[in-house]
């Protein structure tokens, strides 16, 4: 007994000090962010030149900032699209910003919907004379289209452009599964319901290939004719530079009319002094958006309007930050309904699905809600599958032009990987069975009646969300299919199809539901916010998957470009039961 307990002390005294110590680390680094916050943070006073420099993706959401000190350190994964476009918007009206700064770079992470947004912005900010400008080098056709909203578009003469023009380049792992002796066993409903392609064929189906062009071509007829317009270009002379390859080269692009100068950065810094009427010797106080921001950023409200962000693959359960859990959203809707301070809510999509279950126990508490108080939904780039179920019963559905929606269909994916357990890794297996399909699994085919049921099931499941759909967007069945079959369509052919209502962003949402609710369109607030990276950190160092999710980070900066066909297989893994998902990437969009 006495060992016993000297032992059980030593323990306890051991955890004390472990968590002691590493409390105090987490005060040191705490410190020393603010400290490091501190020193590097741009002073504000005085007339500036608001820059912009996206280097990567933006979420919808931005992040928590108590107790972090991220945005004060210019951390651009802490805002979101909607603080950068409120910040232009402020900057509008600021007499102390002179001009906007636009850094063109090759960043692809952006969707064309998230750039719509951005140029619409700044269309409003030229409203009040005050110069735009965009300078880059080596340069993305995202980052174009986004700077050739500018007054001028610079580039440097050692510099690129890489309009290309629009494609779309799938991903098969057919072959891969064949070598390792794998058998998905598939079952889908709906034609277009492409998302089980890359496992089942070498190439696009006929279907997929149809609805990939007719999407492709909605959203290039969108993006080329603002450049044409804002370039005074032709729209047919636009297409045959890019067809020609005549936009790469920054003699090309100028000869072209894509751009206004061939100029290093210093020489565009010269150019935007003459658009301010400044003297050469002027000196030019540049200002980062995320500083900017750090200095404007309004207080926190409550009440009015709530905007609800669900961005992410719909899982069953718990999620984290990145993915809609369906046990962590509905608690949020529950409480939101029951906040009397909250009038109404903005739900925000942008999702490609993910979890049958996870959807409809989604949609089941957002019909409840909407007994309370009004729903509108607000699409972002992608609302897809089981991102249009949750969205279909809204009172009214916005979407952008280049919103990728649809997708209505289901499938279900159960490999057989008996084969390659005995030919790969001499595992093999047997068993002993009192019924007839207990020791259904993944380790052998489905016999004829185990594979109908499962399809029964996925037919059932797609049968209820047409119903689905049909209700919300009062449409017979008949109209539904016609326009179902696992499709993928454009927000802009959406609206003709009745899938959606408006053509606009989410602060158009927000002004609808003020409006139609008698409430001001500025009383909104966002309701769920990322995680700070401190309170991410924290939980990295205290879960016991701190060193696997700390691996596979490592792991994915090594992998560059190519992390994605890891994630793609990776989401295979969440995969449970019947799926409303649009699994595969598009590269280019």
């Amino acid at each position: 007994m006495r060992n016993f307990l000297k032992t059980l002390l030593a323990v306890i005294f051991g955890n004390m000090i472990f968590f002691g110590i590493f409390f105090l680390l987490m005060i040191g680094l705490a410190v020393g962010l603010a400290m490091s916050a501190k020193k590097g943070k741009e002073e504000v006073k005085g007339d500036h030149i608001l820059t912009l420099n996206i280097r990567s993706g933006l979420s919808d959401l931005s992040q928590d900032r108590s107790f972090d000190f991220s945005m004060s350190q210019g951390n651009q994964s802490a805002i979101s699209i909607y603080d950068i476009i409120d910040g232009i918007k402020k900057a509008k009206e600021d007499k102390s910003i002179k001009a906007l700064w636009l850094q063109m770079n090759y960043n692809e992470e952006l969707s064309y919907a998230q750039v719509d947004l951005l140029r619409h912005a700044i269309a409003d900010f030229k409203t009040s004379k005050k110069p735009v400008v965009a300078y880059g080098e080596a340069i993305s056709q995202k980052m174009y289209y986004l700077g050739s909203a500018s007054d001028k578009v610079m580039v440097n003469p050692q510099g690129a452009l890489d309009v290309r023009g629009f494609a779309a380049q799938l991903t098969f792992f057919k072959k891969t599964l064949d070598k390792l002796e794998i058998k998905p066993q598939i079952f889908y409903a709906g034609k277009f319901k492409s998302a089980t392609e890359p496992f089942r064929l070498e190439k696009m189906s006929e279907e997929n290939k149809v609805q990939m062009k007719a999407l492709l071509s909605d959203i290039s007829n969108v993006v080329l004719s603002n450049i044409a317009h804002d370039r005074k270009l032709s729209l047919d002379v636009l297409n045959l530079a890019i067809n020609e390859m005549r936009t790469s080269m920054p003699e090309d692009a100028f000869n072209g009319g894509l751009i206004d100068k061939i100029a290093y950065q210093d020489e565009a810094e010269g150019e935007l002094k003459k658009l301010l009427k400044l003297g050469e010797k002027s000196e030019i106080k540049k200002m980062s958006m995320s500083s900017y921001l750090d200095d404007k950023f309004p207080s926190m409200k409550s009440e009015g309007i709530a905007v609800y962000v669900a961005d992410g693959d719909i899982v069953d359960g718990k999620a984290e930050d990145g993915s809609i859990g369906s046990e962590n959203m509905v608690k949020d809707i529950r409480a939101m309904a029951k906040d009397e301070g909250i009038k109404a809510v903005v739900l925000r999509v942008n999702s490609p699905g993910g979890s049958a279950l996870a959807s409809d126990v989604i949609l089941r508490e957002l019909e409840l809600l909407k007994k309370k108080k009004p729903i509108i939904v607000s699409m972002g780039n992608v609302a897809a599958s089981g991102g249009y179920y949750i969205a279909s019963g809204a009172e009214k559905i916005f979407a952008e032009k280049n919103t990728i929606t649809g997708s209505i269909g289901v499938f279900g994916i159960i490999p057989n990987i008996g084969q390659m357990m005995e030919n790969k890794l001499g595992v093999t297996f047997d068993e002993v069975e009192l019924h007839e399909h207990a020791a259904m699994g993944i380790n052998k085919n489905f016999d004829a009646l185990e594979a109908s049921k499962i399809q029964q099931a996925i037919d059932k499941i797609y049968l209820s969300f047409k119903s689905v759909v049909a209700k919300g967007r009062k449409l017979n069945l008949d109209s539904v299919e016609n326009i179902a079959q696992g499709r993928v369509w454009s927000g802009a052919r959406a609206k003709e199809l009745k899938l959606v209502d408006e053509i606009g962003g989410l602060k158009e949402a927000i002004a609808y539901t003020a409006k139609s609710n008698s409430l001001e369109a500025t009383n909104y607030f966002f309701y769920n916010k990322r995680k700070s990276e401190f309170a991410m950190l924290i939980e990295e160092f205290s879960s016991e998957d701190a060193k696997s999710s700390i691996e596979e980070k490592y792991f994915k900066s090594k992998l560059g470009s190519y992390a994605k066909y890891y994630d793609m297989l990776k989401s295979f893994e969440s995969i449970r039961g019947a799926q409303m998902r649009m699994v595969y990437q598009i590269n280019g969009l």
